[in-house]
């Protein structure tokens, strides 16, 4: 027993030493390309295609891998091929090493050629509405020829993106500091919320809106989890006034402004967002304060990752948009006093 534990330790041992020296001397950049196109096409034939090599390359590379590492990274079926666990993990590095590769060039492009890269941007719905445009025009401005990708979504469905350096990082409303060890953020401003509700309303025949007027009316509300949910939900007890059961839950920006215009239903919007709905003649603001909750507006990113010189011109533009808004601030907040 003890001869056959210690044949089995060297053995592991020897694998151990063998994969390190393959990956610090003889493992390629071309060759981690290889398997994210494996993956991705999962036929030598395409792969072959894809990357305008012969199949016999395509062939003689994964093996040349699988030797230097000990180890089989695809199986091979009849109609093509299927990556094993030991692929798996290697591809999904290889894949976090390309996009880093990726961003490290277009962050050397921008500071040494003047050139602008990529920057990708998660964003919660209602900063898409109002404060992202205007900074991506001032980054426009600056870097005519950077490219912006954005992908709106909830903090959870974005999260997995940032973590994943899919996404450079996340704007929209702050999580609290502490639900999140790995993460970092930047406040930009901390906006009130208006209340909106279509054009016609019956309350915007009223001169002011108390409290214990709210509670006859449908709502829309944020889901359940949404940074802003559980703050609302507080301040209407404190008001005493029930929450809201039977109302329409999202976070789309959109939906709330198309719902709200076409039923009785009333909602808390940010007031850039109000002022620009009512600029439109698509709602209008409620004669209603409220001063007791804010909308702590900012940016949010991975605490171990650096962010390259574009990501800093861009949140430098946001904070440039945020004060250009805090300054239509008033203007807002006449709003209420309008009708």
């Amino acid at each position: 027993m003890i001869n056959l534990v210690s044949s089995y330790t060297n053995l592991v041992i020897g694998g151990d030493m063998s994969i390190d020296q393959f990956w610090e001397g003889q493992l390629k950049l071309r060759q981690l390309r290889l398997l994210i196109a494996l993956d991705d096409h999962r036929h030598v034939g395409r792969v072959a295609a894809a990357l305008n090599i012969t199949q016999p390359a395509v062939s003689r590379s994964l093996a040349e891998i699988e030797e230097g590492l000990g180890v089989q990274l695809f199986d091979r079926l009849r109609r093509g091929m299927v990556p094993t666990s030991a692929g798996e993990c290697l591809i999904q590095h290889a894949r976090a090493i390309s996009q880093d590769l990726s961003r490290a060039r277009d962050a050397f492009k921008s500071l040494v050629c003047g050139t602008a890269g990529t920057i990708s941007i998660g964003t919660l719905p209602a900063a898409a509405a109002v404060l992202l445009p205007r900074a991506l025009a001032l980054l426009h401005q600056q870097f005519p020829d950077v490219t912006a990708m954005v992908k709106e979504g909830s903090f959870e469905s974005l999260l997995p993106d940032l973590r994943a350096r899919h996404i450079h990082l996340i704007l929209g409303t702050l999580m609290p500091s502490h639900s999140h060890r790995d993460l970092d953020e930047r406040a930009l401003d901390a906006k009130p919320l208006t209340l909106v509700a279509r054009v016609g309303h019956p309350l915007l025949e009223r001169q002011s809106i108390g409290w214990s007027d709210l509670g006859a009316w449908p709502w829309v509300l944020p889901t359940y989890g949404s940074p802003l949910r559980q703050p609302l939900e507080e301040v209407f007890i404190s008001h005493q006034v029930p929450v809201p059961r039977h109302c329409l839950e999202t976070t789309s920006t959109q939906l709330v402004r198309t719902y709200v215009s076409m039923t009785d239903a009333i909602a808390f919007v940010p007031s850039e967002a109000a002022e620009y709905f009512d600029e439109s003649g698509l709602l209008r603001a409620l004669p209603f304060c409220i001063n007791d909750l804010v909308k702590p507006t900012g940016v949010i990113w991975c605490r171990d990752r650096p962010l390259d010189p574009l990501v800093h011109h861009f949140i430098d533009c946001l904070a440039q948009a945020s004060r250009a808004v805090m300054n239509s601030m008033p203007r807002a907040r006449r709003l209420h006093n309008m009708r």
